[in-house]
């Protein structure tokens, strides 16, 4: 820093009535810092909803304007304002420095990147790509669609160092990247990131392909989405390519939040929303709602005297204007008999007629950033003024929160300058947050049986937040499932699935709580516990040698005494001993086929093996001596097809004979596709198995029927005493093949 100097300024009594605050600085140094108290009680992120996939909200916004202005005569290179050393975004490398803060490996600076973009953006987009690049994306706009994002992540882990490759799930856009040895998945757009059973590693997007249960556990689409298992698994669709995984998304950065404020020039950063914006309306193409979090900037031009503002070329004065925000509109205030014209190039002008430029920014059009105007003569402009309107991302803004705020001012200029800094905002104390929660269960530091239970705390009916890690400072939660935001007015959340935690692992949990008035309270304290029980059965498979499923006890909790075994058909299955709701059929449109499928719990042995072997998928839970369960296992698969009939080995001569063999094959799992020009994004199980039938020997009457399998016919009536070797093949093309063999008598 060049020069520093720190100001206190006194502290402020707010009545309960809104007052409005106002402070300003002088500032003639490259380097300055300063304090500013805000009083009361409410400020814009106390009383916002948390960030999610849907466009956040919040009940009160104190901040007016924050204005940067050169009031010297020289130029001021890239002024710009910190408040309590955040949201330095001016350039992508910023961007991944505030991200990494504090990050001791890789996996933390990729996991952080993946926390910023999340909590910075919600799902709508201008529909051009202007936002992709990442200094756009989270200073003008703030919000994307999953291509805009995929790309913006992709960006921010590049410039950390990262590989990446694109995502390939069907009718959505996702990034990976490479850490600890392998390809993660965290979706920048819907906000997941999938453990595997471990709880600790973060799935592939080819983990959850072959696994749909990884994500059907996960919650999906952001914290501001309700629970809903059945969204849960249609997210888990989309995720279905089993081919080749390469390719990537092509570089788009490069903008910076750099502007040279001229004398008589003042950028104003400001938090009212007049509705502009750059391409698609938001409030139009994405719901009311997105059309909130917005917020509209000006960046005025008002030279001491026309001839400084810009360069005169022939008999015509040429004023630039440049902004790093997209100009969504703007207006004149000339004095003098000058014709106006605008350009965009400098070679194609157009007339401005009237006294804005409006209607040579369109909201469809395209992206601009600069401009040009050109008075002639240039004789004839006796004074001007330009306000440009601009689009500005409200969360990107250098906003006061309740209590001292440490203000930094700096630019890049070499020589002299005189800049002035003014903050607006208003002051509420009307409203008094509520008291941190404090735990009730589990205690601080105690232990909890199982690793399915109900956290419950202090506090009445209203709504809570509740956050739970698997690390000590809280930076970020464990996963989505652990990010939540209650609605309900219990002070208590249940775990929605065992085996989302280790036993014998020591975690962490918090909780806040939000007024009527929508006012957050302060985090509780930091609550720790250790859940009991057995872990997870390891190395789940099917031995070709014994014919049957073997696994081994999980060294982490308690020994197991004995094992519960669930199976399915359809792969990825949850395992449940209760009846489960099933989407079986269903596109974005209502309404879903939904079916209510039976437990699949098939049995308990006292031995990691077993040989009944009836279905095509098969899961694991312990269970310990105290009767605690674990989480599900990973699956194993049984070959297939495999003959699980029983054939008769008798017919009667004269008497028509059937015999409907079965096989194992799967349901394939719950996945997208275009199923017709009205159906995109319809999900079902489009992948079920269906075996083809052969028969390699068999007696002449004997018939097959190739579809299904059946065998059929009526032995001559003379026939007796007759033995016929009976060879019935299956076959699922690309899987597998299992034949039947067996002796059919004919008797009397």
């Amino acid at each position: 820093m060049k020069a520093a100097l720190l100001l206190l300024l006194p502290v402020t009594v707010v009545a309960a009535e809104p007052v409005s605050r106002q402070h300003t600085e002088t500032i003639t140094a490259a380097c300055r810092e300063f304090v500013i108290r805000m009083g009361g009680t409410m400020d814009g992120e106390n009383t916002r909803t948390p960030v999610g996939y849907q466009a956040w909200s919040r009940a009160f916004e104190p901040m007016r304007e924050v204005r940067v202005e050169n009031v010297g005569d020289t130029p001021v290179v890239n002024p710009w304002l910190l408040v309590n050393s955040r949201r330095d975004w001016r350039t992508v490398e910023k961007i991944v420095a505030e991200a990494t803060r504090g990050c001791a490996n890789d996996r933390e600076r990729a996991i952080a990147i993946w926390r910023f973009v999340i909590n910075n953006r919600f799902h709508a987009t201008p529909n051009d790509g202007d936002n992709v690049d990442p200094v756009k994306q989270f200073n003008v706009y703030g919000y994307s669609l999953c291509g805009d994002i995929a790309r913006t992540i992709r960006q921010l882990w590049k410039v950390a160092g990262f590989k990446t490759r694109r995502g390939h799930p069907h009718g959505h856009c996702l990034t990976e990247t490479w850490f600890d040895g392998a390809w993660r998945m965290l979706d920048g757009d819907e906000q997941i990131i999938c453990l595997r059973r471990d709880n600790e590693t973060i799935a592939s997007e080819e983990d959850i392909v072959r696994d749909h249960d990884l994500m059907k556990r996960t919650h999906t689409y952001g914290i501001l989405a309700g629970d809903d298992p059945l969204t849960d698994q249609f997210s888990a669709a989309l995720h279905l390519h089993e081919g080749k995984r390469d390719g990537d998304w092509q570089d788009d950065f490069g903008h910076r939040m750099d502007l040279t404020l001229r004398p008589g020039e003042s950028l104003a950063w400001r938090w009212d929303n007049i509705g502009r914006s750059h391409g698609t309306d938001l409030a139009t193409g994405w719901g009311p709602q997105a059309g909130q979090p917005l917020a509209n900037g000006r960046l005025v031009y008002a030279p001491p005297t026309p001839a400084d503002a810009g360069e005169i070329s022939g008999d015509a004065l040429i004023v630039p204007m440049v902004s790093p925000y997209v100009i969504v509109g703007g207006k004149l205030d000339m004095r003098g008999e000058a014709r106006v014209s605008i350009s965009f190039d400098r070679k194609k002008w157009e007339p401005v007629t009237g006294n804005d430029v409006d209607s040579h920014l369109p909201r469809g059009g395209k992206a601009r950033y600069r401009y040009w105007l050109k008075f002639e003569p240039a004789g004839a402009v006796q004074s001007l003024r330009v306000e440009n309107i601009l689009q500005m991302a409200p969360l990107s803004l250098p906003a006061l929160t309740v209590g001292d705020n440490r203000i930094a001012y700096n630019d890049d200029s070499t020589g002299m300058r005189k800049v002035r800094v003014s903050f607006e905002w208003v002051e509420r104390g009307d409203s008094q947050p509520p008291a941190a929660p404090v735990a009730e269960f589990p205690k601080d530091g105690g232990e909890v049986e199982g690793t399915q239970f109900t956290f419950k705390w202090s506090g009445g009916r209203m709504d809570y937040h509740f956050q739970l890690s698997n690390r000590a400072d809280m930076r970020w939660p464990l996963s989505p499932t652990f990010d939540r935001r209650l609605q309900d007015g219990t002070a208590s959340w249940t775990i929605p699935w065992r085996g989302l935690l280790n036993p014998g692992q020591r975690y962490y949990w918090r909780v806040r709580a939000r007024n009527s008035d929508r006012l957050w309270g302060a985090w509780s304290q930091v609550f720790s516990f250790t859940p009991k029980g057995p872990g997870v059965p390891l190395a789940v498979n099917y031995d070709t040698t014994t014919r049957s499923v073997l696994w081994k006890a999980n060294p982490q909790g308690r020994p197991p005494v004995k094992w519960r075994v669930y199976a399915s058909d359809e792969k990825g299955f949850t395992a449940s001993d209760t009846p489960l709701k099933t989407l079986w059929e269903s596109g974005y449109e209502r309404p879903r086929d939904v079916r209510e499928l039976p437990p699949n719990f098939v049995g308990e042995t006292d031995k990691p093996e077993w040989r009944s072997l009836t279905n095509a998928f098969y899961r694991v839970v312990a269970v310990d001596a105290r009767g605690v369960f674990s989480g599900a296992s990973d699956y194993a698969a049984v070959p297939r097809p495999r003959f699980i009939s029983q054939p008769p080995t008798r017919a009667k001569s004269g008497a028509p004979f059937s015999y409907q063999p079965r096989v194992i094959r799967s349901l394939g799992d719950l996945r997208c596709k275009n199923y017709t020009k009205d159906k995109i994004y319809w999900a079902g199980f489009w992948n079920i198995e269906r075996p083809s039938w052969s028969l390699a020997a068999a007696p002449s009457w004997l018939k097959l029927n190739a579809e299904t399998g059946e065998l059929s016919g009526t032995p001559p009536a003379d026939a007796a005493d007759i033995e016929s070797k009976v060879e019935l093949c299956s076959e699922i093309t690309g899987v597998g093949a299992d034949t039947q063999s067996f002796t059919l008598r004919v008797e009397r």
